[in-house]
């Protein structure tokens, strides 16, 4: 992971060898910006399921609601299963389960929001890759 930094944006290349895998590195990224660490208690566990168009719009909405509910619960998203899938008529599906754990230090920078800018997630040679921006 590449973290690519400007004084209002942080932006990220990721590098997996499945879509997954970089969905799991996309969500460490989240939390490496936030400057989280987890405490290793669990507070709760959620099912989560996004569908979106295309990939790239699954991505942003994968990122902001962990972004949120971490917000919301005041607590680390710690992934603990991520499936990906495309139906029929070329949805991207995501369906994870997620740990929740209490926050043991404080954010050292807030997060506005997940942006669509320079937003690209692609194969290249078997290797899975995304470009991810997190407006600060």
């Amino acid at each position: 992971m590449e973290e690519l930094s400007h004084t209002a944006d942080v932006g990220f290349r990721l590098t997996a060898d499945s879509p997954s895998g970089l969905f799991r590195l996309a969500a460490e990224g989240l939390r490496r910006t936030l400057g989280h660490e987890a405490a290793p208690d669990v507070l709760e566990e959620e099912a989560i399921r996004l569908e979106r168009p295309d990939t790239e719009r699954l991505l942003v909405a994968w990122l902001r609601t962990l972004q949120e509910g971490g917000e919301r619960r005041g607590a680390v998203p710690s992934p603990i299963s991520i499936e990906l899938a495309r139906d029929a008529s070329g949805t991207a599906r995501l369906d994870a389960r997620v740990a929740w754990n209490r926050r043991a230090t404080d954010p050292v920078r807030e997060i506005k929001g997940v942006t669509y800018h320079g937003l690209e997630v692609r194969e290249r040679e078997g290797r899975w890759e995304a470009m991810v921006v997190l407006d600060l």
